[in-house]
């Protein structure tokens, strides 16, 4: 099956294929309502719901060799993407078509987390999503008494690569745009700019945009999540002192909708081992707000370590005093420092 399985397609589903995935769909789900009764199984759906669904782009339909093969429904929202359905004709069943089906899905919506909700019962459903990465949360559902709901969850760390490449001016404008739609940006923003309405053009003033090279007075780094061929985090090596082997860490920042699941850990080690090994600085030091515990547990877990306090007021602080950390890393000790902190989230 190996030959079916690299021409499985999965695409948005039309409405000329909604009788044939309606009918694919409820043959798929019925033996599930046999079983359990639920009112809400797909299969109890009308055929006119069904085709309100197709309008609205949730269904997609699974195709082998450009015949239709099965039918997904998807539903992305924030930092979770939820697989909300997936059924094959019963003779793709256990040939790999579902399984190159979901990672279609996951590739066409790229997030920290993936969620599928299935009945405990249904051991086919678990194997797949078990052999896909998939792995059960603690918390049991039970909508009604011959159903319980079993939460199986992926996250993006489990499946991504991360490459640090060269800043662009069409990068900084995505990041602009993170900050202006990020509840916690004042976590970090008084570190960079003043005024509420921060621009690309202002923001651009504090990046070089330049080649890297050794003796380079700036690197500035875009962050990309590979499998998706999407930034999702800049970066930069700023106070570039090159005899003194001594550089800043600053613009730290991961999109909202990718923290939580220790993609800023990867990214944050991967820019301390460029600097330390592939431009030789032996200390790097970083500056963030007291008040930023979660950027505060990250930096800690990549062997930075608090060296000193001082009040201030800061840019667009509106008077009010804010307490800055300048947090050390030295490449010697690197990754052995002990971590005095366990637990935590991601870059703010």
């Amino acid at each position: 099956m190996q030959s079916g399985r690299r021409m499985v397609l999965l695409r948005r589903a039309t409405q000329k294929d909604a009788p044939e995935l309606y009918l694919l769909r409820y043959a798929a789900y019925l033996p599930q309502y046999g079983a359990y009764g639920s009112p809400d199984c797909p299969c109890v759906q009308t055929e006119a719901a069904f085709r309100e669904q197709v309008d609205e782009g949730k269904i997609y339909a699974v195709t082998l060799g450009g015949r239709l093969a099965g039918g997904l429904a998807i539903e992305a929202r924030d930092d979770v993407t939820e697989i909300r359905e997936l059924y094959v004709r019963p003779e793709f069943r256990r040939t790999g078509v579902a399984q190159v089906a979901l990672l279609h899905a996951e590739a066409r919506c790229p997030a920290a987390r993936y969620r599928a909700r299935v009945i405990s019962g249904e051991g086919a459903a678990i194997a797949l999503l078990r052999k896909m990465g998939y792995t059960a949360l603690p918390t049991l559902e039970r909508p009604r008494d011959r159903v319980t709901l079993l939460t199986m969850e992926k996250t993006a760390a489990s499946m991504l690569t991360l490459s640090l490449e060269p800043l662009r001016r069409e990068h900084l404008s995505e990041a602009v745009t993170w900050i202006q739609e990020d509840p916690d940006a004042e976590l970090y923003r008084p570190l960079w700019s003043a005024g509420e309405g921060l621009t690309v053009s202002a923001f651009s003033k504090d990046f070089a945009f330049g080649k890297h090279y050794i003796g380079a007075p700036q690197m500035d780094y875009a962050i990309r999540a590979v499998e998706f061929d999407q930034v999702i985090g800049i970066a930069s090596l700023m106070d570039l002192d090159w005899e003194a082997r001594r550089c800043r860490l600053d613009h730290l920042l991961l999109a909202p909708r990718w923290r939580g699941v220790r993609l800023g850990s990867r990214a944050l080690r991967e820019l301390c081992r460029l600097a330390e090994e592939q431009y030789g600085f032996s200390s790097l030091r970083l500056t963030v707000l007291s008040e930023n515990a979660r950027a505060i547990a990250c930096f800690l877990r990549c062997g930075f370590a608090e060296a000193l306090r001082r009040q201030n007021v800061l840019r667009g602080g509106e008077g009010q005093p804010r307490t800055r950390i300048l947090m050390l890393r030295s490449a010697e000790e690197g990754e052995k420092r002990p971590n005095p902190r366990k637990g935590g989230a991601e870059w703010s």
